[in-house]
């Protein structure tokens, strides 16, 4: 993965040849690239979710996707680096994890720049995070986005029995159910942004359900 992500800074790039039943290969995305990803994990996990609704699985991947453009300030030379995103299917759990990473500045570094340009005190790592969950913040979004970010997946991941874990520089959060937790990153010297959303696909709501926007209210 390490060198993969080293040789594919300068374009979207998949690996071609799928070597795993249960995963889709690494792929450096843009927003360009967004729905084809997509469409291939709808046909790839699809016979995994016979009879559930899989909207939740489009909505999730473009919430992580447009997290990073909003919030990672990823560039290398004054270029913009995507997203990297990897997703598989856990048969012993009957769940999908999508997981998108990128090496930007961290949730905690764009948002204490952004209280440091409004005059207010730096706030802790966890702060931060939670800052951009509960306030459901919108002053670094673009007009591409679909819905309301992280606070958006965290909703669903509540209502659902899913689970969602960010790491971004030295926290890692963890929301359940009817629990969330801050803890140190194990990782040292960990800069940018993971974001794994683990889909309990018997949590999903049944295809003939009209009430599929509920998940994300």
């Amino acid at each position: 993965i390490v060198e993969f992500v080293r040789t594919n800074s300068e374009k979207p790039f998949t690996i071609k040849k799928n070597v795993s039943s249960t995963a889709l290969p690494p792929r450096r995305i843009d927003t360009e690239h967004l729905n084809s990803y997509i469409s291939d994990v709808l046909v790839f996990f699809g016979a995994k979710c016979i009879g559930k609704e899989t909207t939740i699985l489009d909505q999730s991947i473009s919430e992580l996707i447009n997290n990073v453009y909003d919030h990672a300030a990823s560039t290398v030379g004054g270029s913009t680096i995507d997203a990297y995103i990897f997703s598989q299917y856990y048969p012993e759990k009957n769940s999908i994890s999508i997981v998108v990473g990128d090496f930007g500045i961290g949730i905690p570094g764009k948002a204490n720049k952004y209280f440091k340009e409004q005059g207010l005190p730096e706030r802790s790592s966890a702060d931060c995070i939670q800052w951009a969950l509960e306030l459901n913040q919108s002053s670094f979004s673009h007009p591409h986005n679909r819905g309301k970010g992280l606070n958006n997946i965290q909703s669903f991941v509540k209502a659902s029995g899913s689970i969602l874990r960010i790491f971004s520089n030295d926290v890692v959060f963890k929301s359940e159910a009817s629990k969330e937790s801050y803890s140190k990153n194990p990782i040292d010297h960990f800069r940018g942004t993971v974001v794994e959303v683990e889909i309990n696909i018997s949590g999903l709501p049944d295809e003939e359900e009209s009430a599929v926007e509920g998940f994300w209210e």
